[in-house]
């Protein structure tokens, strides 16, 4: 029985192998024309900032984040979000691999959450031209971390996006951290548009998004995006910055662990 079930097993994932590798071409291309669809209304979103809804935005740069998901076989699952409020936040995920914006915006997105978002990027993704384009379509900016002018300029961004309604989607530690370790300290600095215009901040733990292992029993590659309880202003405003983060570090870190901890029990 248990031969026979294993048998089956193997002639499923490789009948999923069979059509994920057969269909790929087909996912590349209509990405292309995603793409190009995007180059398309950034350069009309230049001219009229208002030309499209957020709603327009987010569902072609959702469609986008998809095919890439599909292309490098990775699965979205998330955690906590049934409940996301919908009012303005500054999302802080911990940050283990290039996909992990891609992540959590799939996450949002699957979860109804329709305020409009900014991300914040390292400079060098800007070399990029399809990451430029979707970056301007969500008002995202690209942060160069060795100039002092350049996060100074962030900072006066993220506060202007804010008065218009938008959250904001920034990775504290700076860098990528691989591995289960957290050597990188979270920066308490991009805390400081929470404090001044009194928004609420979620942390979010990301798992798996640096991690080469299948699920045992399935075809794609499982990372686990999950929503931390958003501090409230009214909860953080008397706190020390450094505090906070420290605090909000713990959060993630310990989130992080319990995650892998179940993951490794059920798959």
């Amino acid at each position: 029985m248990h031969s026979e079930k294993n048998t089956n097993n193997f002639f499923i994932l490789l009948i999923k192998f069979f059509f994920y590798y057969l269909s790929w071409p087909f996912v590349f291309i209509a990405l292309g024309f995603n793409l190009l669809k995007v180059k398309k209304m950034w350069k009309k979103t230049k001219k009229a900032s208002d030309v499209f809804f957020v709603t327009d935005i987010h569902k072609i740069v959702y469609k986008i984040f998809k095919k890439v998901a599909y292309l490098k076989n990775f699965e979205v699952v998330k955690v906590g979000f049934e409940n996301i409020s919908k009012k303005q936040m500054l999302f802080l995920p911990n940050h283990k691999a290039n996909c992990d914006p891609v992540c959590v915006f799939i996450a949002l997105y699957e979860s109804g959450y329709c305020n409009p978002l900014s991300i914040i990027a390292k400079k060098e993704l800007s070399r990029f031209k399809s990451i430029r384009n979707v970056m301007g379509l969500l008002n995202g900016i690209f942060l160069d971390r060795q100039n002092g002018r350049s996060i100074l300029q962030c900072y006066h961004r993220e506060n202007e996006l804010i008065k218009k309604k938008y959250s904001i989607l920034v990775f504290p530690e700076g860098t990528r951290v691989i591995g289960h370790n957290f050597t990188k300290d979270f920066k308490p600095t991009v805390l400081k548009v929470a404090y001044e215009n009194l928004i609420a901040i979620a942390p979010i733990t990301i798992y798996g998004s640096d991690q080469k292992k299948r699920k045992k029993e399935g075809f794609r590659h499982k990372i686990i995006v999950t929503l931390n309880k958003p501090l409230q202003p009214n909860v953080f405003i008397n706190i020390k910055p450094t505090i906070l983060m420290n605090n909000i570090k713990d959060l993630i870190v310990k989130k992080y662990f319990e995650t892998k901890e179940n993951f490794e029990k059920k798959w």
